[in-house]
């Protein structure tokens, strides 16, 4: 577990070196800053709990209750009470519910519509925006929790199309595993 701890605060912080570097290169044309979104797979509002209850006790705080900006999504897909990797990333992604398995395709095989009546993700509108994007994850890159971001899929086991997707979306910095599924 604190292999895994250390690995996301090394990952965290290249991501923040990355969009600090891209700000004062004025890689950014946007005025409105920067955002670092942090997709905790699997994790719902019943782990902060537990966690707060083993870590800080019933009444203590996290670092996360004390953040001054955080969204908390109600896990149920659109099709079934339990959600997915892939379903949650797409939901976290779209800001819309979508089929359990869903990566990023509605059940017509389409993009999903996001919140804003667009197929994009909030990664793909950062794009199009010139921010500074990047893509980490401590397993492979294909992986829903960050795939589901950059590319969009029939079924989340088409690990190389996934991955070539994601190679090919114009995201900056590009950091996880899969050597396999990068090569042609």
């Amino acid at each position: 577990k604190q292999q895994v701890n250390k690995k996301l605060i090394i990952l965290a912080l290249l991501t923040l070196i990355f969009i600090a570097s891209c700000t004062a290169r004025g890689n950014n044309t946007s005025s409105q800053g920067n955002v670092i979104f942090i997709h905790p797979d699997g994790t719902s509002p019943a782990h902060w709990g537990a966690a707060r209850m083993l870590y800080k006790g019933p009444d203590g705080r996290l670092n996360w209750d004390k953040m001054s900006n955080l969204g908390v999504y109600l896990g149920r897909m659109k099709n079934q009470l339990t959600a997915t990797s892939n379903g949650g990333a797409v939901t976290h992604a779209t800001g819309v519910k979508v089929n359990a398995d869903s990566f990023g395709l509605d059940e017509t095989l389409k993009p999903v519509v996001a919140a804003d009546n667009q197929p994009k993700t909030i990664m793909e509108e950062a794009i199009a925006s010139g921010k500074a994007t990047a893509i980490i994850n401590s397993g492979m890159i294909h992986e829903p929790g960050t795939g589901a971001f950059a590319a969009k899929a029939p079924h989340r086991r088409l690990f190389a199309e996934i991955t070539k997707q994601i190679v090919e979306s114009n995201v900056d910095v590009i950091m996880g595993g899969g050597e396999m599924w990068y090569l042609p």
